[in-house]
């Protein structure tokens, strides 16, 4: 059985490939100056020539610089970061891990990766490793979709010399042979596409000129939203216990703008490989949205027996309402004074009389 090639194995490989003649040929040379990362001049100079040569090919957004010094590390890795999302580098982990870049496995992967797309790119623009590739740029993204054909399927880069025909036919049995590993339902769902018949010359027309609206509208949208995202932190810092601190809001305002592409990451390519699943849109209150909010592990928690604290409202006894009664209008008095019954006389107008006997 043949052994499968590492890593470092491949960047070997590349690197002759691409008519390298430096001292990274050398194995130990090539462990050593990966593993002092920023600290090697070797390495930066081939990371950023590569991922330049990348860019100019692919019309990137993004660039690399070449650190001044080991303290710019930061600013370097963020920036190979930024580069790799906008390239669709598959491997999630230089992309979304912040520390990633600091462990030499990393940078040999991340050296393994963009000398297979800048050779990916230089096959499918007919280009020669010393030759300039500024004057064949295409506008079209078939270089950068082969070469994540080729990495995703595990394949060596081919030669110069190999045709981008003859890479499409290599591609398209690969293709074939991994549908035919699917079970039959996972296979008919994959070939089940939007588009069902092919579409003519002015209906793809059509489709390239609504493309152009929609992109034209994420554009405008982006701008909007980074504007109130500078106008918020501006905001931020009037506060006197923001002084000092300004650039830490810059930083992260600008790490956060590097994630949003310039313009929507969406062509026609896309029309013809959506399914037709993409079409059906679930509610929030389907099965499948439902369950994957309230199937967690809280939820399985079972109470077990608790006390009867009572508080049914049937339980309560009613209080009884005082029967309704008509309010009496109150008895008029006599004027003049009272009657006195006992021991005492009568009481008159103009003085007293007594009832007993006079003496």
């Amino acid at each position: 059985m043949a052994t499968v090639p590492s890593v470092t194995d491949n960047v070997l490989e590349y690197l002759r490939t691409l008519g390298y003649e430096g001292e990274l040929l050398n194995l130990e040379t090539l462990e050593k100056e990966v593993k002092d990362g920023i600290l090697s001049k070797e390495y930066v100079d081939i990371v950023c020539t590569i991922c330049n040569e990348i860019k100019e090919l692919y019309h990137l957004e993004e660039a690399v610089t070449i650190p001044s010094g080991p303290e710019d590390e930061q600013t370097f890795n963020l920036e190979l970061k930024a580069f790799l999302r906008e390239l669709g580098c598959g491997y999630s982990s230089l992309v979304t891990d912040r520390e990633a870049l600091k462990l030499p496995n990393n940078r040999m992967l991340l050296l393994s990766y963009i000398l297979s797309e800048v050779m990916s790119a230089r096959i499918t623009k007919g280009k020669n490793s010393g030759k300039s590739t500024k004057s064949l740029i295409p506008k079209d993204p078939v270089g950068y979709n082969l070469s994540r054909l080729i990495q995703f399927y595990g394949l060596s880069v081919p030669p110069s010399s190999v045709s981008t025909k003859n890479v499409m036919l290599r591609l398209i049995a690969k293709t074939k042979e991994r549908l035919g590993e699917l079970p039959e339902l996972e296979r008919g769902k994959l070939l089940d596409g939007m588009v069902k018949q092919p579409l003519s010359e002015v209906q793809w027309a059509d489709l390239d000129k609504i493309n152009e609206k929609l992109t034209q509208e994420y554009a405008m949208r982006r701008e909007m939203l980074l504007k109130r995202a500078d106008v918020t932190v501006r905001s931020f810092t009037w506060s006197d216990k923001i002084k000092g601190k300004e650039d830490s809001f810059e930083q992260l305002l600008e790490e956060h703008k590097r994630n949003m592409p310039v313009t929507a990451p969406v062509d026609i390519s896309r029309v013809l490989a959506a399914r037709a699943d993409l079409a059906v849109v679930e509610g929030p209150a389907s099965d499948n949205k439902r369950s994957a909010v309230t199937n967690v592990s809280l939820n399985k928690i079972l109470v077990g027996k608790v006390p009867d604290r009572g508080g049914r409202p049937g339980d309560i006894a009613q209080a009884s309402m005082p029967s309704f009664k008509r309010r009496e209008a109150p008895k008029e008095q006599r004027s003049g004074g009272f009657n006195k019954q006992a021991g005492g006389g009568q009481r008159v107008q103009g003085g007293w009389s007594g009832q007993g006997g006079q003496g």
